[in-house]
């Protein structure tokens, strides 16, 4: 297991360990993570009832011509050439052009991927975390304070902030594929990481 075991291994000088020994019962473990998607949608669904905000939701989403088509070839390649707002963030645009795709103007439909995205973003912390370091109660303290901290509300609920739950859900993800690659290295898993 990652970060755990008294045994030399491979990675040890990278401060981590490849171990085939089995987790145990997997059963507990899918419920708490379960238990902290639902804790964030619990506590961040009453912002689905918001409307949109005059400060940058409407130079991201309901004043954007490009985001207000959709998704498209245009529109996808117009996101990986804009620097729109100051920033370089395809991903963040196609995710907007998604939602208008999805849900048009209401704005219940934007707040509710953010809320989406975090809520899958505290899953995987704790999977991750779970997995590197065996301890599961830590583990699912960490996720936990993680899923409801109040500095978590702005970029969860402000349509505007999508880019951060975004790329907090990508790196998570990232991790993930990265714990994966490590603990039974393969090309194809290396591949996958080096891709996300």
């Amino acid at each position: 297991m990652l970060f755990r075991g008294n045994r030399r291994d491979p990675g040890e000088g990278l401060g981590i360990g490849v171990s085939t020994e089995r987790r145990g019962r997997r059963g507990p473990r899918a419920l708490l993570a379960a238990l902290l998607f639902l804790l964030v949608v619990g506590t961040f669904l009453p912002a689905a009832e918001h409307s949109f905000v005059n400060y940058d939701d409407t130079l991201y989403v309901t004043e954007n011509p490009r985001v207000r088509q959709g998704v498209s070839p245009g529109g996808i390649a117009w996101a990986f050439r804009t620097f729109r707002a100051s920033n370089w963030h395809p991903l963040t645009w196609i995710s907007h052009m998604i939602d208008w795709e999805l849900y048009g103007p209401n704005a219940r439909g934007h707040h509710l991927t953010s809320i989406l995205l975090h809520g899958g973003t505290a899953f995987l912390l704790f999977l991750i975390w779970h997995r590197m370091t065996g301890a599961f109660w830590s583990a699912a303290a960490m996720a936990a304070l993680f899923s409801v901290h109040p500095l978590r509300v702005e970029s969860v609920v402000w349509i505007a902030e999508r880019k951060d739950v975004l790329s907090m859900f990508l790196a998570a993800v990232t991790l993930a594929l990265y714990v994966r690659y490590v603990e039974s290295p393969r090309s194809g898993r290396f591949l996958a990481v080096v891709g996300a």
